[in-house]
């Protein structure tokens, strides 16, 4: 295998990880990073992370509860 192939393989593999991260809700150029950085592993490393939770809706915010650890939105003036 030249250099030729392989650097157009890890080119590929980097846009490959930006589509898969894309469709996933993942940033664009952490995805790029990872196939460009990894190559075939990036691209595979990429498919088995799991999407980003879903940001709270306008006028809340995050919060964890101190008992049980759940993710739940509450107002925003609220600890």
């Amino acid at each position: 295998m030249t250099i030729n192939t392989l650097l157009c393989v890890w080119v590929f593999c980097a846009f490959l990880a930006a589509a898969i991260g894309r469709e996933k809700g993942r940033p664009l150029g952490d995805s790029f990073m990872f196939g460009i950085v990894l190559g075939p592993l990036g691209v595979l490393l990429v498919a088995v992370l799991s999407a980003p939770p879903a940001p709270p809706p306008k006028g809340m915010k995050s919060m964890t509860c101190p008992r049980c650890n759940a993710v739940q939105n509450g107002p925003q003036g609220r600890r």
